[in-house]
């Protein structure tokens, strides 16, 4: 995945939380050390279709979207 690519977030749930699916464009992405030892994490920033605002999604987190898929 790159800037400008659409993709679907969708973020497991934690506990009893779960957060639905959403669509939206990678308008940033940055690499992430969260510490001594552990692997560098890619984070994206998505402006969100529905909200119109931006959230930071794992990579793992989201799968390409498809044309039309808005």
């Amino acid at each position: 995945m790159k800037v400008g690519d659409m993709v679907i977030g969708n973020v497991p749930p934690v506990g009893e939380k779960h957060w639905p699916a959403c669509h939206g464009i990678i308008v940033e992405m940055r690499t992430e050390t969260p510490g001594t030892g552990e692997r560098n994490r890619t984070w994206c920033y998505v402006l969100r279709g529905d909200t119109g605002m931006i959230e930071k999604f794992h990579e793992d987190w989201m799968k390409a979207g498809e044309n039309g898929s808005w």
